[in-house]
């Protein structure tokens, strides 16, 4: 498989049939995708990267006139193999555990101030951000 050769069905093959096809099922269901850019000059998410790169962070649902909750926008995410900033390091089993449960308490309504603070008043030797 290489970038640039064609597929049985005549598209380009693999990255342009990828995005073919997610962009296909963006538009067949009405969707629009929020990014943030994380920049090589200011960098963040705990480091400075190589490349600028795109993280989703919303999807509005325009036939539903809804957002997607947290689960839904990273269902997505690993369908279409799409980068999200839904991603945690924990180092211990108890660690997991505590987030886990945190998550449960704050579900939708938690912000990330929310969930930082409590996190640091509850597992700072267990949950690493």
């Amino acid at each position: 498989d290489t970038i640039g050769a064609a597929g049985a069905d005549g598209l380009p093959f693999p990255l342009e049939r990828h995005y073919r096809r997610c962009s296909e099922y963006l538009e067949k269901h009405r969707l629009t995708l929020a990014f943030e850019v994380v920049t090589a000059v200011l960098g963040d998410h705990g480091d400075i990267p190589n490349k600028d790169f795109m993280i989703l962070t919303a999807v509005a649902d325009r036939s539903a006139e809804r957002f997607y909750s947290t689960k839904e926008v990273i269902e997505l995410a690993q369908q279409f193999r799409l980068p999200h900033n839904d991603a945690w390091v924990v180092s211990t089993p108890d660690g997991a555990k505590a987030l886990f449960e945190l998550y449960d308490t704050a579900r939708e309504t938690g912000t990330a101030d929310t969930m930082v603070s409590e996190l640091s008043k509850r597992t700072v030797s267990k949950v690493h951000i």
